[in-house]
């Protein structure tokens, strides 16, 4: 009885969720492949000077990599220190309700692109 029980009152099981994925919509949206298109250059250009960077620092201002390693670094250090320190801005201004979820996501991109 308290098996029936259980078993009824969860429903059908194994049923799908009844939405459909609109993957032919997905693939001819512009908007969509404009998103995509725009953070595999950005992700392209900040690796391409993440890895570029020391070189010019040695070839072109002439500085010693191996005696001024943190002045190499510094860039990188900067830009782990803001990242962690947005989050916890962002995460400030939702808590204290300043602004909706949405805002501080499109806010933050604006700033970080």
């Amino acid at each position: 009885m308290e098996r029936d029980y259980i078993i009824n009152s969860l429903g059908p099981q194994g049923t799908g969720h009844g939405w459909s994925m609109p993957v032919l919509s997905m693939m001819l949206s512009v908007p969509l492949w404009a998103i995509i298109i725009a953070q595999m250059c950005s992700g392209w250009g900040y690796y391409t000077l993440l890895t570029s960077l020391p070189t010019y620092m040695d070839n072109i201002l002439h500085f010693d990599l191996k005696s001024n390693g943190f002045l190499s670094a510094l860039p990188y250090l900067g830009g782990w220190l803001i990242s962690i320190l947005s989050g916890f801005v962002a995460d400030n201004l939702i808590e204290r309700r300043v602004f909706s979820v949405t805002v501080v996501r499109k806010l933050f991109t604006l700033i970080g692109e």
